[in-house]
């Protein structure tokens, strides 16, 4: 004769769902023409940090989670190969009974930097035929650097779409037959390319000698003349003790090495010298002198005096003359009278 009551609640389920798109332009908002991502991974993270759900995109980049239970959740998404987020990849959501959320996501294509640094024999900025990569030179991608492998290649990847600069490092003993600092543009999923053009450089050196016989070449015995100027397209250095002098860092090219005779020599040889550098190798330009002559005696009323004490006797010289004009005169004027 009694009763019983069993009572039941139920609650209406909801949804979550959304898009993982490719940002080309990387604004964090799908446009026109940004297609979706497909096979991407999505988390249901629950408010204690549980993963409820997983799913993954379709081919269009939709996702949905169905049945889920009204409440606080997470939605988490994992960057697929090769992309970098324009959109946070966690979105907090609040799933109403019966109701609906949604959580999208913008990620963009990675690219990348490659290019070469090579020999410029020829020193024309262009890599021909023949011409080299050279390896272990340091190029550098906005604070990021690597080093050229041994055929001088060298590549950057993820990089996100933007605009960069590529810098170069010249080696040691090279100089830049290019921009060192090259400007580029990596647009989504795309690439760009800096190359860099490096040459060898040489060395001009040789010898001021004291050439003793005066044949123009620096025989056995005949030492060097230190401390003796010498110029290369208006660079200066002076011979050592031993009369060698050098120029380092020569790039490739033809020049004029001129030699200032020392005080009390004269030259032997001509005193500029064309040469020509070829690329990492060296030019040779040679100076002989000779110690002057003294200068020539000739004699002075009736003595032989140097030339050099001349200058001291000549205003005497010039007296005795007047003198004896004088004489000659009176004699004369005696004669006629």
């Amino acid at each position: 004769g009694g009763s019983a009551t069993a009572n039941f609640g139920d609650q209406q389920v909801g949804t979550v769902s959304g898009v993982v798109f490719n940002d080309l332009d990387g604004n964090g908002v799908q446009d026109a023409g940004e297609p979706g991502i497909g096979g991407v991974t999505i988390d249901l993270v629950d408010a204690d940090g549980n993963v409820v759900a997983t799913t993954t995109t379709a081919g269009d980049g939709s996702y949905i989670f169905t049945g889920v239970t009204a409440g606080p959740y997470t939605i988490q998404e994992t960057d697929p190969t090769d992309y970098v987020s324009t959109t946070s990849n966690t979105v907090p959501v609040s799933v109403p009974s019966g109701g609906s959320a949604t959580a999208n996501f913008g990620d963009q294509q990675v690219g990348t930097v490659s290019g070469v640094v090579f020999n410029d024999l020829n020193g024309n900025g262009v890599q021909d035929a023949g011409e080299p990569g050279l390896g272990g030179v340091t190029v550098e991608l906005n604070g990021f650097t690597t080093t050229t492998a041994g055929d001088g290649s060298y590549l950057f990847t993820g990089v996100t779409a933007g605009p960069y600069t590529v810098t170069e490092t010249d080696p040691d003993g090279f100089v830049s037959t290019t921009n060192n600092t090259v400007p580029i543009s990596v647009p989504a999923g795309g690439a760009a390319t800096a190359n860099f053009g490096d040459q060898q450089t040489g060395t001009v050196s040789g010898v001021v000698f004291n050439d003793l016989n005066g044949n123009g070449v620096q025989d056995l015995g005949e030492p060097g003349l230190g401390g003796v100027t010498v110029e290369l397209n208006g660079f200066t250095t002076t011979t050592a003790g031993d009369g060698s002098y050098i120029f380092t860092g020569v790039v490739p090219g033809d020049y004029t090495v001129q030699e200032t005779d020392p005080t009390g020599f004269t030259s032997t040889t001509p005193n500029s010298v064309p040469v020509t550098v070829p690329p990492g190798g060296a030019g040779s330009a040679n100076f002989g002198d000779q110690m002057a002559p003294p200068p020539t005696p000739r004699p002075v009323g009736g003595v032989v005096v140097p030339v050099s004490k001349v200058e001291l006797l000549a205003p005497w010289v010039v007296l005795a003359a007047l003198m004896a004009v004088v004489v000659a005169a009176v004699v004369i004027g005696r004669r006629m009278a």
